[in-house]
């Protein structure tokens, strides 16, 4: 699954009706209901493609890439510590340790196996979050270029396209023009 593959809903103008709030459907029709493609009243942007066209999926890659090192390294740092303590424990124990000294060993053992994985899950989570603040942020800066877009043309609903879209008719995708507007906007002005 790639970094930028999420389900956002942006809902512009939703639960909001034509009919006058007297009228039963305005009370009766979700604003999904009512929705019709071929109004265009529905669309999806593909976050991939802006990230990629952004340089921001190469930026991540670069992030997590780094991250991913200066994890190794707390992890081999850790590792050498284990293995230092254990080292100490068993020449304090002998050749020949007692029971007890070797309990004492299989549970130092244990523990320091239990603190081995608590890190390496502390890691993953930090990672995943760094990849969360990563994409939200991206997220923030393509939503109201892209809720000005889908106005424009009178889109209700914008769907990230992930995995769980099955089929979409090109004319529904408004990436180029959230790309275009995203350029634009960052043109400088005179």
């Amino acid at each position: 699954m790639s970094p930028f593959t999420l389900l956002v809903v942006l809902c512009v103008g939703c639960g909001e009706s034509s009919a006058p709030p007297s009228h039963p459907a305005a009370v009766t029709q979700s604003p999904i209901s009512t929705m019709d493609h071929a109004s265009g009243r529905v669309a999806l942007i593909d976050l991939n493609h802006i990230a990629r066209e952004l340089g921001e999926a190469d930026a991540l890659a670069d992030v997590l890439r780094s991250r991913k090192q200066v994890d190794k390294v707390k992890l081999e740092s850790f590792q050498s510590k284990i293995k230092d303590q254990l080292d100490a424990q068993r020449t304090a124990a002998g050749e020949t340790p007692s029971a007890g000294q070797a309990r004492q060993l299989a549970d130092l053992t244990r523990q320091m196996q239990q603190q081995l994985r608590q890190l390496v899950i502390q890691l993953q989570r930090e990672s995943d979050e760094l990849r969360r603040d990563h994409i939200n942020r991206l997220q923030d800066q393509i939503r109201p270029i892209a809720l000005r877009v889908a106005q424009r043309r009178g889109i209700s609903i914008v769907l990230m396209r992930n995995e769980n879209v099955l089929h979409y008719d090109d004319a529904a995708d408004i990436t180029d023009d959230v790309l275009e507007a995203l350029h634009h906007d960052e043109a400088p002005s005179n």
